[in-house]
């Protein structure tokens, strides 16, 4: 069976790939790999990055099934209210879900440090239950994941009860 990689900059700001894109040439440049297993992360890494900055920067047009262009060249009629405002809402709404993962990965980080990744995407959890993909559906289920790491860094520095 095959193991699908998720796309760590699939829901990355332009902000956030234009700094990985800036920290890659940094790393080409100053040749910082040492060993094979170095060149591989970041040739996969790298893979990812330009993958979505495709992706994001890829000029749209007329021919691109779900482009907003798309039913304005095929009707004269069409409106271009019609097309572009949903087409903004569906990028708006992709610009806020990104920001909801960074928020979620930051505060993750700064509670668990190296076990963050396991709190936010649990392999042994459904996708939809994990609480990375959970935190960035609403601003209110954000909130319910940053409190929940709120009680883990209490219990963390509480001392323990002697029994």
């Amino acid at each position: 069976m095959r193991r699908v990689e998720t796309n760590p900059f699939r829901d990355a700001t332009f902000g956030e790939l234009c700094q990985a894109i800036s920290e890659a040439a940094r790393a080409l440049e100053e040749r910082r790999f040492r060993s094979p297993a170095e060149k591989e992360a970041f040739a996969a890494r790298t893979r990812h990055l330009l993958l979505a900055c495709g992706m994001r920067f890829m000029s749209a047009g007329a021919s691109i099934p779900g482009s907003p262009e798309m039913p304005l060249d095929r009707d004269p009629r069409a409106l271009v209210s019609e097309s572009f405002f949903p087409w903004y809402r569906q990028q708006l709404e992709g610009e806020v879900r990104a920001v909801r993962r960074y928020t979620l990965w930051r505060a993750a980080n700064l509670v668990l440090g190296r076990d963050a990744y396991q709190f936010l995407d649990t392999p042994t959890m459904l996708w939809s239950e994990r609480p990375g993909y959970v935190g960035t559906c609403d601003d209110d289920k954000l909130l319910a994941v940053l409190r929940e790491l709120d009680m883990i860094r209490k219990e963390a520095a509480e001392p323990p009860t002697r029994g």
